[in-house]
């Protein structure tokens, strides 16, 4: 799910609650003091229970993901990840038909920078691609939100295109790419290092 997704399903039970205070300010109003306080607690109590319950089911868990990417480099226990499961389903079956579920599943979830660099990696080595492995990296670099993982994924593309595909000017654009538009990053400054003088 999208950043925006997120943040539009954790507002919309703000603003029904909002539009319901408006109900609870007309019952004041209109000197019905009592049933505008009952209206109130239960409007809460309705607002704490759906929002605490998108908290823990929906956030907090991508929430959880994300920080254990960054910590463990986004290593996965293959028992508790489907992509993954389905990436070393792929190595080793080599199924085509398999890999097409891969690519679907990996775009399905196009923030997480592993499942393109999964992706990428079994269509170089299982299916010896590497052009395909490039152009995978690229979209992923385009998906993903994080301008760390975009660089990193641009700054993998290039050497794909280098050392793989022996394809030395796409693999400098890739680092110009890098460079110029992720300056700050740590791949970002390494792909400008690499680019050659002049």
């Amino acid at each position: 799910m999208s950043r925006t997704k997120l943040v539009i399903f954790a507002l919309l039970p703000l603003v029904a609650f909002a539009l319901g205070l408006l109900w609870v300010d007309h019952l004041f109003t209109a000197g019905e003091g009592l049933r505008g306080i009952c209206w109130l607690i239960g409007m809460l109590a309705l607002f704490a229970l759906v929002e605490g319950i998108y908290l823990r089911r929906v956030l907090i868990p991508l929430w959880g993901e994300k920080v254990a990417e960054r910590i463990y480099a986004g290593s996965y226990v293959p028992d508790e990840d489907p992509l993954v499961q389905l990436a070393e389903r792929v190595r080793e079956t080599r199924d085509e038909a398999q890999l097409a579920k891969l690519e679907k599943a990996v775009r399905a979830q196009g923030w997480r920078y592993r499942g393109w660099m999964e992706l990428a990696a079994i269509q170089r080595d299982v299916f010896s691609n590497p052009a395909a492995a490039c152009s995978t990296l690229q979209e992923g670099a385009a998906a993903v939100e994080d301008p760390q993982d975009a660089a990193m994924l641009l700054y993998r593309a290039a050497h794909v295109a280098e050392a793989a595909a022996h394809d030395a000017a796409l693999a400098e654009s890739l680092r110009r790419k890098a460079a110029a538009d992720y300056p700050e990053t740590v791949y970002g400054r390494k792909a400008a290092a690499e680019l050659p003088a002049g």
